[in-house]
């Protein structure tokens, strides 16, 4: 199968700036992102990557965002831009909570 990249899915890793990977083109998405919770994205992705992540994705920065939250901003974005029909991406009930 060619449909598949393996790649960090919400932070692109190439020198300079901080950005977002290019996600291709999809009439669906499904996933089960990774839940980790704010206290503990520090601790489990170092630094660096926190700051570069939020830099990266400054719209999608909810003080206590919690690691999933990010892939349900780019299946949004992917929706909103065309790129994609529909998502299905499985969360804990915790960021049900969060606050904007």
């Amino acid at each position: 199968m060619t449909n598949f990249e393996c790649k960090d899915a919400i932070l692109e890793h190439a020198a300079g700036p901080p950005s977002e990977p290019v996600w291709p083109a999809a009439e669906f998405i499904v996933s089960n992102p990774p839940f980790l919770g704010d206290k503990m994205m520090r601790a489990v992705c170092g630094d660096e990557y926190v700051d570069r992540l939020r830099a990266a994705l400054r719209r999608a920065r909810a003080k206590g965002a919690d690691l999933c939250c990010y892939w349900f901003e780019k299946a949004r974005a992917q929706i909103v831009a065309g790129e994609c029909r529909r998502a299905g991406l499985l969360a804990t009930q915790g960021i049900r909570a969060a606050e904007p």
